[in-house]
């Protein structure tokens, strides 16, 4: 044929190495995932069982006692074991979390110019919106996984105390963690496209989730739902 030997060229929209970025993204993050999704599903696991083997007149104590620390957040049902796994750790699992989707979102495109490998990463037939697109997805990705195996530690629990498994419930409330999580770290991402390092993106963003947990906490405590309305934090506890 005398088509024979004649290559396309490749344009913009096509991206042999879609695939290779976002697969290579989410295989870096494999260790976070184990580590950070593992640590906090046991976390939850512990929490719930452990308070399940209290009686009941134990927990009720435990429920007078954690109603006076409205700060951690809104005392709910403490005298159930998936109650006071809510109260004692799902509000603060945002914040725990975020440590990492912080440093990871701050990373993402800061990581390759820090390395002065991004140059060559977008000389191939990729465009800029697209490597962006794929690093971002893997990063959600990561989230949920981690969000999944929480849900998978609270299931966990409430099947070794011997309590109804919610498995919608507890797959929500992990995902919803990871999607408060992921609030920060699209901030620190962008905040890293404007000062010069990863690292200083990552501890503003670090000190406005700080800040923001305060917020929520301070208008709890003080019964001013205006100061909480103004922290993400609120949000996450109405889902």
């Amino acid at each position: 044929s005398r088509y024979r030997g004649i290559t396309r060229r490749p344009t913009k929209d096509r991206c042999p190495m879609l695939r290779t970025i976002w697969t290579k993204t989410l295989r870096e993050y494999r260790v976070p995932i184990l580590c950070w999704g593992c640590g906090l599903a046991i976390l939850v696991y512990g929490t719930i069982f452990s308070y399940a083997q209290l009686s009941l007149s134990a927990r009720q104590d435990a429920a007078q006692f954690a109603a006076g620390f409205r700060f951690f957040g809104n005392p709910v049902a403490l005298v159930t074991p998936t109650g006071y796994a809510t109260w004692k750790q799902m509000g603060s699992l945002p914040v725990l979390l975020g440590i990492w989707a912080i440093l990871a979102g701050a990373r993402l495109l800061r990581r390759e110019e820090e390395r002065h490998s991004l140059d060559l990463l977008l000389a191939t037939p990729c465009s800029r919106a697209r490597v962006l697109f794929e690093k971002l997805f893997a990063l959600v990705d990561a989230l949920a996984i981690i969000g999944i195996l929480i849900g998978l530690g609270a299931m966990a629990g409430e099947a070794k105390a011997g309590i109804h498994v919610d498995a919608s419930g507890a797959i929500l409330a992990g995902l919803n963690a990871s999607l408060a999580a992921l609030v920060f770290a699209l901030l620190a991402l962008l905040v890293a496209q404007v000062l010069r390092s990863a690292g200083a993106a990552a501890g503003l963003a670090g000190a406005v989730m700080v800040e923001a947990y305060l917020i929520d906490g301070t208008g709890r405590v003080a019964n001013a739902a205006w100061l909480s309305h103004l922290s993400p934090f609120y949000y996450y506890d109405l889902i």
